[in-house]
């Protein structure tokens, strides 16, 4: 379903962080964002999502 991330998955070892460019990354809504976080945690993965990146359509002027 989702050939990229399962390989990302699959390259992970335990403590490994994945790192995702944008949260919507995960998931389609919150409920599969979630489902996601908890997966990668029941595998003794972090999650990181570096808060600069903003999606294209943010209507932020801030300089961050």
């Amino acid at each position: 379903m989702r050939p990229e991330y399962n390989a990302a998955l699959a390259d992970l070892r335990p403590a490994d962080t994945l790192t995702v460019t944008m949260l919507d990354r995960l998931g389609r809504n919150m409920i599969e964002l979630i489902t996601s976080a908890q997966d990668l945690a029941e595998r003794d993965h972090g999650l990181c999502s570096p808060p600069w990146r903003r999606s294209s359509g943010s209507s932020s002027t801030s300089g961050l």
